[in-house]
């Protein structure tokens, strides 16, 4: 019999809730109990781990996505080196090998035994695969058909087989589904993307998908939601236009997370990108505009004077 496991659930490293949450999450619990057989703390003595020592557990599991293999590989690659060096070693966990003797060869580490499951795809699923590797985090099925880039029926056939082959997670809301690639999984992926020089037309996908998602509309609570789901892939495309020179698909995306940085009375990072835009010589009169307003109000000290007022007008009307 073959029994689907999924991932162990972790816990936010950086959350303001109770450690207890840390403390009681499974993947932590696996991780220290795999760290007490090569010498560490025994996870019944999780009670006694001080704040640092349990995030800095929580956060180790978080980047191994609570994958049980990707936990024991791990932590037998720790040794006797202290648990804060694991940090640094998860980085880029696909290559950290398993210390165990008698280990299959398939699950010697996490490259071998994710490239095993990919190698069983089909042609069309390894392709749609790797363009999902794009993404950072979140995505609709709407913006997995723009980024696949073939037939939109097809791409839908194959998210639903990568979910069922657990190489694609869905997540369900009581307003949207989405989909994520594990953090590893994607890693692998984006190395085959590039391989197959895919790279930057798949990053231009990308972009035109967040550019025009929420350019010129209204501010909503739907807007709201959407960019801070996929605030990672945002700010990615954003970057991504900057670096290839389109100055106004990354002022429309910047516009979208100003809506967000003012909602959630996050100033710094909005005065600095607005700021970084408002350099940029190839927006329109209008994008300026509204890039300028949002920038006073993220100061709350706009030093603009009558002419200035009258020009944002004109611009906005």
């Amino acid at each position: 019999r073959v029994v689907a496991l999924d991932p162990l659930e972790v816990a936010d490293a950086d959350a303001d809730g109770p450690l207890d949450d840390i403390r009681a999450a499974p993947a932590v619990r696996l991780l220290a109990q795999r760290l007490a057989d090569g010498g560490g703390p025994h996870p019944d003595e999780l009670s006694a781990c001080s704040e640092d020592g349990l995030r800095l557990l929580a956060r180790i599991a978080e980047r191994v996505d609570g994958l049980p293999l990707a936990l024991e590989i791990v932590a037998g690659a720790a040794g006797t080196a202290p648990v804060e060096e694991l940090v640094d070693l998860v980085q880029r966990p696909l290559d950290l090998t398993a210390a165990d003797v008698g280990r299959d060869a398939r699950q010697r580490t996490l490259r071998e035994t994710i490239s095993w499951s990919l190698d069983r795809l089909p042609h069309q699923a390894r392709v749609a695969l790797r363009r999902l590797s794009i993404f950072s985090g979140p995505f609709s099925a709407a913006a997995a058909r723009v980024v696949c880039g073939f037939d939109p029926d097809d791409v839908d056939r194959q998210l639903r087989a990568l979910t069922r082959d657990r190489l694609v997670t869905m997540e369900r809301t009581s307003t949207a589904t989405s989909f994520r690639l594990l953090r590893t999984v994607r890693d692998l992926a984006r190395e085959g993307l590039v391989t197959a020089g895919e790279l930057d037309v798949t990053r231009a996908r990308h972009r035109r998908w967040h550019v025009a998602l929420w350019r010129d509309a209204p501010l909503s609570d739907e807007l709201i939601e959407d960019v801070s789901r996929t605030y990672d892939d945002h700010l990615d495309a954003l970057r991504s236009a900057l670096e290839v020179g389109n100055d106004a698909a990354a002022a429309d995306i910047a516009i979208a997370l100003v809506r967000l940085w003012m909602f959630t009375e996050m100033p710094a990072p909005g005065i600095r990108w607005t700021e970084t835009l408002l350099a940029r010589p190839r927006i329109t009169g209008r994008q300026r505009a509204r890039l300028e307003v949002a920038h006073g109000a993220l100061t709350q000290a706009p030093s603009w004077t009558a002419a200035d007022i009258e020009r944002l007008a004109a611009e906005l009307v």
